[in-house]
């Protein structure tokens, strides 16, 4: 497997540049900086990308955004390594771009759609996967989980302050099942509506799943992001992902954590979910994903599908990632002919 290292990192002293260091497996390739006014193109480029998410436009206008923003990407973060990268790619073998950084900003930019010159979008590319992690780029070397999740256990939570009789969480609990009964690899599925903290560790300890589906509302504060649960009172009670591994599912076994659920109509520049999906990361969970958004029903539906459908048969997390993409971009509409680009991985 090749693995190149994309670290970046805020130099606030003296011009507050940010310090781009590439490396392939563990030998640096170099370094470059991109000015203050230089990295506020590639954000404003990124945030007319993601503003097409919220409003329906056409094929062609989607397109030339994703072009132009994968093409802004790669000029600005690899460009200036690439001829010391590309001739050592060895045909057949897996590549992974491991984004690395403590700035949420810049982590959660759409690297996804990273486009080297005469190539498709980075991960529509066969054998090429992409791995996120925030916090020190220098406080470790990347791990890239291989091994497939067989048996495949899946424990899907739909977490709703109404609790186990809200009407949309009956409903959302109905369409998972009915998915896991389509599924025809192996696969042992459960579906739970937990409203609480409490609730969902018992059940995590209960059936001893490898793959969690936290199917809920997240929001940021102060920069973090809050998995929403309901404490026993009924009043909101939210989580980080560092405090739910601490709490209650450290050492248990999960090898993937899958956080989703809507996004507000005006999120931030980094999504609430992929903020916790990044803290369980950090804290131990060996991959965690986020999709902004539901997955029991439409492009979200389709992607978890084919993805546990790819999983249950034994394939790698990345190649079944890879796959569930593929589909979200086969079943594309008007309006949603971006979204294989939204699940963020981190690792």
């Amino acid at each position: 497997m090749n693995i190149i290292t994309l670290s970046l990192m805020a130099d606030a002293i003296p011009t507050g540049d940010l310090v781009i260091t590439v490396q392939r497996q563990e030998n640096r390739v170099g370094t470059h900086r991109l000015s203050p006014t230089r990295l506020r193109e590639v954000m404003a480029m990124a945030d007319h990308f993601r503003s097409l998410f919220l409003h329906k436009t056409t094929p062609e206008l989607g397109q030339m955004a994703l072009i132009s923003t994968g093409i802004e990407l790669f000029d600005a973060m690899l460009a200036p390594h690439w001829p010391l990268l590309h001739p050592t790619r060895h045909p057949g073998e897996s590549t992974v771009l491991f984004v690395n950084s403590p700035q949420p900003d810049c982590l959660h930019l759409p690297w996804e759609v990273l486009r080297p010159p005469g190539e498709a979008p980075w991960v529509q590319t066969p054998q090429r996967f992409l791995r996120r992690r925030g916090g020190d780029p220098n406080a470790s070397s990347p791990w890239i989980p291989a091994l497939p999740l067989m048996p495949l256990r899946v424990l899907i939570l739909v977490v709703t302050p109404g609790g186990t009789e809200d009407a949309e969480a009956l409903a959302m609990g109905s369409a998972f099942q009915a998915m896991i009964t389509t599924i025809t690899a192996p696969l042992a599925g459960r579906v739970v509506h937990t409203p609480t903290f409490k609730a969902m560790i018992r059940e995590i300890h209960d059936f001893k799943p490898n793959l969690v589906i936290l199917h809920g509302t997240t929001l940021v504060r102060a920069g973090k992001g809050f998995f929403m649960f309901t404490a026993e009172g009924g009043e909101p009670d939210p989580w980080t992902g560092e405090e739910i591994v601490a709490q209650g599912i450290k050492d248990s076994g999960i090898a993937s954590i899958l956080v989703c659920g809507r996004t507000p109509t005006h999120p931030p520049s980094w999504s609430a979910s992929a903020l916790v999906a990044n803290s369980l990361a950090q804290s131990g969970i060996p991959t965690a994903v986020s999709w902004p958004d539901q997955v029991h029903t439409g492009p979200g539906g389709s992607f978890l599908h084919t993805f546990l459908q790819a999983l249950a048969h034994g394939t790698p997390m990345d190649t079944a990632l890879h796959q569930g993409r593929l589909i979200t971009l086969t079943n594309r509409q008007h309006d949603t002919s971006l979204n294989w680009t939204v699940p963020m991985v981190f690792s």
